[in-house]
């Protein structure tokens, strides 16, 4: 599908001019002094409160996220719907309520001995190998009143290093070399090239052994990697791994928006949508390719970045046409 509403592409060393002279446009405005510095990260980390795209939930006392396009999170909509029922007060309701039983880490946390080891599930700040000898050292008698005693004499164990997802810098939960979000997302699309590890890995790797990862197709496992989509985080957007000039367009996009005087609120799980999409099909520029059948739902959004975007690049001077020179006379 051709977007109508922009100008032809342009082939050839034109076309990389052009794109240039955008992606220096777009830098000097998104520069400017009236631009939050956070719109110019790799990351784009929205202050909790903001006008536009505020994310934590209005609970005084809540620091989870906003359900999708809602002020509170899932939670506290369930318990403030039974309330108004019986004729609560919303203002009386955000200012008392308790938190939220859980809540969604911005961050990955990391085992608090290791410092390179992502949090188990079963435990907020140690490694699933740390949590299991903390469990073993409480059948022996320690108590939590001695856990930070327990914890000063415990040795930090070896990096399973970064996650090998390409746009992810978490820390790796074991030799596969995922994160476990990462992790999660490779078992829900069925392990593409089967990366698995032996039986009894775990006993291996506390007698000092090597851990030899096998897989059925590792250069598929390797595409999964390069493919999957980044972990998305309330109150981010992750512009690792797009192009330049596309990464600029969608700041740009999201700034704009925010200085419109009226403005539909986005769920910033939509961007991420967009971002992805414009990740895994190599586009060159938001304006002029296509992405609109990768992001079903997110429409709207693109729409008004492209909108934006033409305000900036097709000045009235620059979409006037140039006057054609006329040829010399043949024999002057």
């Amino acid at each position: 599908m051709t977007d109508t509403t922009t100008s032809p592409r342009v082939a050839g060393h034109t076309d990389r001019r052009g794109m240039r002279d955008r992606l220096e446009l777009l830098t000097a405005l998104l520069n400017g002094p009236t631009v939050e510095a956070f719109y110019r990260e790799d990351v784009i980390r929205y202050p909790d409160d903001h006008r536009v795209f505020a994310w934590r939930c209005s609970v005084a006392s809540c620091d989870s996220p906003r359900t999708g396009r809602k002020d509170m999170c899932h939670q506290h909509i369930e318990e403030w719907a039974r309330l108004k029922v019986n004729g609560g007060s919303r203002f009386e309701f955000a200012r008392t309520a308790s938190p939220s039983v859980s809540t969604l880490a911005l961050e990955q946390r990391v085992c608090r001995i290791c410092l390179h080891r992502p949090a188990s599930p079963h435990s907020k700040d140690l490694c699933e190998r740390h949590n299991n000898r903390w469990m073993a050292a409480q059948r022996e008698g320690w108590t939590k009143a001695g856990f930070d005693r327990w914890a000063a004499g415990e040795a930090a164990f070896p990096s399973y290093g970064q996650c090998q997802v390409t746009v992810c810098t978490a820390f790796a939960a074991n030799p596969v070399g995922l994160c476990p979000a990462h992790h999660d997302s490779y078992n829900r699309a069925r392990q593409p090239g089967a990366a698995i590890l032996p039986r009894g890995w775990d006993r291996l790797e506390r007698t000092g052994k090597h851990v030899d990862v096998l897989y059925a197709d590792k250069a598929q496992f390797r595409r999964w990697c390069a493919n999957a989509a980044a972990i998305h985080r309330p109150g981010q957007t992750d512009l690792r791994g797009l192009p330049p000039l596309v990464a600029a367009e969608i700041r740009y996009g999201l700034f704009a928006h925010t200085q419109r005087e009226t403005h539909t609120i986005w769920d910033l799980r939509w961007v991420h949508f967009i971002v992805h999409a414009a990740r895994q099909s190599g586009i060159r520029s938001l304006l002029t390719d296509d992405i609109e059948a990768s992001i079903h739902g997110c429409e709207m959004v693109l729409r008004e970045i492209r909108r934006e975007l033409q305000l900036v690049y097709f000045t009235p001077a620059s979409s006037r046409p140039r006057p054609r020179r006329r040829r010399p006379c043949q024999g002057q």
